[in-house]
Order: C-alpha cells, then sequence, then structure tokens
C-alpha cells in the first residue's frame, strides 16, 4: 500500500515536500510535460527564506496564467524550485510518448540554466532502447520509458509524484495509459515509494473532468495489497477506447454495465454525456451531464475552466466559441480579476490569428493596470511575421522587459532578433539572438541567424563558433521552434 496525496494543481507538490521535509530525494516523475522552467535566484531565496508552511504557500501562484513578480513558482516550474531547494536531487521522468526528439530538446533547456559548463547530457542503453539524460552537479534528470524503469536505479524509499493527464491524450480526449498497467510497472521495479502525490490538474484546462474516475482507480488500487483489475474502472476504460473508435453503440452498453454494477457513481454518467454529444445527441448529452453533476459535484466544471482547456490541451476552437465564451466570462462575480478574462481571450484570438481582437484584448488588460508578457509578446510576434516592424518591436519590447528567463522570452527575443536582422540592424540582432540562445539553445534558427550577423558584421570567430552550433544542434536533432505562446 502507499500513501496517496491528491492536489489540485501540480505545483502543489512543492508545498506537500516541503512540509514533509523531503530532502536529497529521487522522483519518479510521470507527467505528459516536464515543470522544470527556470525560476530567478531571488525567487528561489524568497522561497528558501519563508519562515513557515504558510509563507510558502502564499508564493504560489493562485492562477497559472498570473505572472505578478509577487509569486515565485507555478506548475510550469515547481519541480526546478525542489532541485534548488535541495528536496530533490534526482528526476526519472516516465516518459509516455514513443518520439523521443522533443524530450532531447527539453533536456538541452535544462541543461542551459542547470549551467552549460556543469550541465553534461549522456545517454543509457537499456533493453535496445538508448535513454537520455542531463547530470550537473549532484543533480540527475533522466528520460525513460515506462517498460525501462526496472532497470532504473532508484532510492531504496522514491517520491512518486503522477499528473493525471499523463494517462489520458488530452488533444484527442482519449485514455493512453490505463492506471493498473502503470502501477503494476512501477511495482516491478522492485522499491517501494514513499508516498505518492496525484495532480488532478482539472481547474487549470489541461483534463477533462470525465476522467476524474482514473484518479478514482489510482486511489483504490494504491489502497489495496495486490494490484488486480478493477471490473468497474475497466468497463469505463473500455467505452472510451470504443468512444475514441465511434463505435457509439458499444461504448453506451459498457457504460450501462458500469453502472449497473454502481449504481451510486457518477462517472459513468459522465462519460456517457461525453459519448452523446459526439455522437451528435446534445440534448440527451446535456442531461447526462446534470445527472452526473447532481451524484457528484466534482463533475461541476466552469466557463473559466473551458477557457483554459482550450488553451492548453490545444483543441479545435472557432471565433464563434470565442464570443459565446467572452459573453460568460464578462459576467464572472463582482470579485473576478477581468484582467485574466482579458488574457485569456487574447491568448485565444492569437490562437486564431485574430490580431485585431488580441490587441484590443491587451489594451483592456492594460486599461485594468496588468502587463502580460505573455500576451504581449505573442502579439509582436504576429507582427513581426507579417512585417508589422513597428508594432512588432514595441510588443516584442513590452514582453522582453518583462517576462523572466524562459523558453517564452527566448521566443520572443528570436522574433525581434530577426527582425532586426531583415532591417540590417545586425548589431541589435546579434545582441537578440545571442540572449535567445542563453536561455535556449535548442532554437537553431537563432544560432542560424546569430551566424549570419556575425558574418554581415565581419566576426569571423564568432561566425564559425555559431555555425558550429548551428550544425550540432541540427545533427543532434535537438532543434525546436521559437512558437508563439
Amino acid at each position: 500500500m502507499i500513501e496517496l496525496v491528491t492536489i489540485e494543481e501540480h505545483s502543489s507538490t512543492l508545498v506537500e515536500w516541503k512540509r514533509r521535509g523531503v530532502s536529497s530525494r529521487t522522483v519518479v516523475y510521470l507527467d505528459a510535460h516536464l515543470d522544470m522552467q527556470h525560476i530567478e535566484d531571488h525567487k528561489i531565496r524568497r522561497l528558501a527564506a519563508a519562515p513557515d508552511i504558510e509563507s510558502f504557500l502564499s508564493l504560489e501562484r493562485p492562477i497559472f496564467l498570473d505572472e505578478s513578480p509577487r509569486y515565485c513558482y507555478s506548475l510550469e516550474n515547481y519541480l526546478y524550485a525542489a532541485v534548488r531547494l535541495g528536496m530533490i536531487n534526482r528526476i526519472v521522468w516516465v516518459y509516455p510518448f514513443e518520439d523521443f526528439l522533443p524530450a532531447n530538446r527539453i533536456l538541452s533547456y535544462v541543461g542551459s540554466f542547470m549551467g552549460p559548463d556543469r550541465a553534461k547530457p549522456y545517454q543509457e542503453r537499456r533493453r535496445d532502447v538508448t535513454l537520455l539524460g542531463v547530470a550537473a552537479g549532484d543533480f540527475d534528470l533522466l528520460v525513460c520509458p515506462l517498460g525501462c524503469l526496472d532497470q532504473v536505479e532508484k532510492d531504496a524509499k522514491f517520491l512518486l509524484d503522477i499528473d493525471l493527464d499523463y494517462f489520458v491524450d488530452v488533444s484527442e480526449a482519449r485514455i493512453l495509459f490505463n492506471p493498473l498497467a502503470v502501477l503494476t510497472a512501477i511495482r516491478a521495479a522492485g522499491e517501494s515509494a514513499a508516498f505518492a502525490t496525484l495532480s488532478l490538474s482539472i481547474t487549470s484546462g489541461f483534463l477533462p473532468r470525465v476522467y476524474l474516475f482514473l484518479a478514482d482507480y489510482l486511489r483504490e488500487l494504491l489502497d489495496r495489497p495486490e494490484l488486480e483489475a478493477i471490473e468497474f474502472y475497466e468497463l469505463l476504460i473500455a467505452a472510451d477506447e470504443r468512444k475514441a473508435d465511434r463505435d457509439f453503440e458499444k461504448a453506451l452498453d459498457l457504460c450501462r454495465a458500469a453502472q449497473r454494477l454502481r449504481r451510486e457513481a457518477a462517472a459513468p454518467h459522465a462519460l456517457v454525456g461525453e459519448i452523446l454529444k459526439l455522437g451528435g445527441d446534445s440534448g440527451r448529452a446535456a442531461e447526462s451531464y446534470r445527472l452526473a453533476q447532481s451524484m457528484d459535484p466534482r463533475f461541476f466544471d466552469s466557463d473559466v475552466e473551458r477557457a483554459y482547456s482550450l488553451l492548453n490541451r490545444r483543441i479545435g476552437f472557432d471565433g464563434d466559441e470565442i464570443d459565446a465564451l467572452r459573453g460568460k466570462l464578462t459576467r464572472q462575480p463582482a470579485n473576478h480579476d477581468v484582467s485574466f478574462t482579458h488574457l485569456t481571450l487574447g491568448l485565444l484570438y492569437l490562437r486564431l490569428g485574430d490580431l485585431d481582437s488580441a490587441v484590443a484584448e491587451y489594451e483592456q488588460c492594460v486599461s485594468a493596470g496588468r502587463e502580460f508578457p505573455r500576451l504581449s509578446g505573442g502579439i509582436g510576434a504576429l507582427y513581426a511575421k507579417r512585417k508589422d516592424r513597428q508594432n512588432a518591436h514595441r510588443f516584442l519590447s513590452q514582453a522582453i522587459d518583462f517576462e523572466p528567463p524562459t523558453y517564452r522570452k527566448a521566443g520572443f527575443l528570436h522574433h525581434r532578433g530577426l527582425m532586426n536582422f531583415d532591417s540590417s540592424r545586425f548589431e541589435e540582432a546579434k545582441q537578440d539572438l545571442l540572449e535567445a540562445v542563453a536561455v535556449n539553445p535548442a532554437l537553431d534558427e537563432s544560432w542560424r541567424y546569430l551566424a549570419l550577423s556575425y558574418r554581415k558584421l565581419n566576426q569571423r570567430e564568432n561566425y564559425r563558433y555559431a555555425s558550429q552550433q548551428y550544425t550540432l544542434v541540427k545533427s543532434q536533432g535537438n532543434a525546436t521552434e521559437a512558437r508563439l505562446p
């Protein structure tokens, strides 16, 4: 049996580790994302100086989009804080995808802020699979597929940290991994976790609420001395598989079988709602959702949550859906910070390429007294792509001034650097691109244009060095794009 602590958002794991006095431990980390973006040194010092758990908790972002400097960590960087605070010294990232190239890029990014002179990438061979890692001093990060976990060295009492979205392809809304199979692989590794944290990742919009039953399944499995399938949950997983295959009648039959096993459970009704919705029966789908909500309040969602899901799950939408959300989001309670409404809408308009509407939402944020570099930088990058240099420079510069050294800042610097290069301002381009690759060395096009800037400036040695780096990044398969937010 393993103690399971359920939390709403992944960053709260850091508080739980702090509360338990975790120090110098290995964490086996199950998540579709590596939540290890950079945090500035002064924020790490504030975390280290927090006199009690309440003070420590107050430094966590209450909303993942809140970029106020008063907060020190959030769901995208809590692992970095844990490393810098000495809580963990080794991460075994149980990687959920077959393509390891994105992981290689992430390792390159992590190495850049762990200290390029200290961070050493490495490879290990396990069962015909090449594992990737980066070591920096006493810290080690290893990327490992689930099937090789038993081959990886761990502490006798490691920490198990799970994000529920690990089990689901959130963009396609289908289950990828059965919790029973995952826990079986973890127990086959031989050691036992000291305790496990489970993040639901629902209020931030990463995971649809219909998959809450996976958290319940994990909890029941971990409470048992022996791992064995629980028929109720296996029926729901099978129904989800049929749903993904668009075999709606069979999916509904499996949900009904689950309902007969546990008549008090809301999860089958929520899943029936999803199946009926996909099948085009919106009326009966709404009835099933309402029934699930009446049986279990966890299935109530919100308009804000829906908007976040469009941002974070990378699912399709159109302008009509944003307009509908606008009407709902602007009717939030009086104590709701409207700047986050406008930020969310602005980012959604950016995704559609609707620059005028995104700028209008940005201006509403400024009127509310808030500056969000995620939005202003995205607007600037889109202006740059449209060759509007004046507006691009204005918005990108605002974002660069406010954004800490994250992968987003590297992208903003990249776009401004290319704009300066196209304007024959090669010295300014060089400075921007140098800073971009310092933050994220996997930006191959930044290396390329940095080399070209050096050549235009007749700096031959620097040109050769940047050209070599460009070739190296491309040859290692680390290359990545400077994406819009």
